[in-house]
């Protein structure tokens, strides 16, 4: 997360000590604002100005770049802001010595230099995609939101439910919850498995939403306790078919039996709150 520090320091989330020195070494130039003409006041303020967009750069570099490591799979960014802020940094400095050198091309040599020293300090911009042709880490990674999204998904079923304060319904619908995705984290070890049962999940999580919302529509008229009923066994059917689905993916694991018992478990505490 960028935390914001100072009025031209933009850090992540730990103060980044090649920012820090940067900033300090302009620090001088805040004295030109109360000393000199008023042409010299607003060349201080934009050469203030463009030092703090390439600061801002370099710091929305770095954290890019952190997390481009961090990642499995990462696309390189579409504006190399690293790059950018060292140039920034160079065109800064070739004007701060041009007020000092008689030839334009020896303030741009300096300016130059500027550039590669920042470069050197700062790096580069990741200048390749990360991980987008490896199928393993593909697998792995669509495993994963499958697994987020199911999540979610079953989450929003279990907090609908919820607002009808039916403390048996809450019980099934959550053991339905923690049943599904037991398999399915059990699935993500197997990524090949897992994506094999996407569509039977996708259609399984609609089904289980729409009777989430047939039975809140129902809940406050007359024909309640049918729509109890019928959520209690649509939910229950579904369920039970997903398990068969998901174990015709042929899924091994060392600690089967645990994975068996806490299936029997969360089956049992559906079955009694139906």
């Amino acid at each position: 997360m960028l935390t914001r520090t100072s009025p031209f320091v933009f850090t992540t989330g730990a103060r980044s000590p090649g920012l820090v020195v940067l900033y300090c070494a302009a620090c001088p130039m805040l004295f030109w604002l109360f000393h000199g003409t008023a042409a010299n006041v607003l060349a201080t303020v934009l050469l203030l100005a463009l030092f703090a967009a390439a600061l801002w750069l370099l710091a929305q570099g770095q954290r890019i770049c952190e997390a481009y490591d961090t990642a499995e799979i990462a696309r390189r960014p579409r504006l190399p802001r690293k790059i950018i802020g060292s140039g920034l940094i160079g065109l800064l400095v070739t004007f701060l010595a041009s007020a000092q050198m008689d030839g334009i091309l020896s303030a741009m040599g300096v300016g130059l230099l500027a550039t590669m020293l920042a470069v050197a300090a700062f790096g580069l911009d990741p200048m390749s995609d990360k991980g987008t042709d490896d199928p393993e880490i593909l697998l792995r990674h669509r495993a994963a939101e499958m697994t987020d999204a199911a999540d979610r998904s079953l989450a929003r079923l279990v907090s609908d439910v919820t607002k009808l304060d039916d403390e048996d319904l809450i019980r099934s619908t959550d053991a339905a919850r923690r049943s599904m995705m037991t398999l399915v984290r059990a699935l993500a070890g197997n990524p090949a498995a897992l994506r094999g049962l996407r569509k039977p999940l996708v259609k399984v999580l609609e089904l289980a939403l729409d009777e989430g919302a047939l039975l809140v529509d129902a809940w406050d008229g007359p024909h309640r306790d049918q729509a109890r009923i019928r959520y209690v066994t649509r939910l229950g059917a579904l369920t039970r078919a997903f398990e068969l689905r998901a174990r015709q993916r042929a899924l091994v694991r060392h600690d089967a039996f645990g994975l068996e018992t806490d299936l029997l478990i969360e089956r049992m505490n559906r079955e009694t709150a139906a």
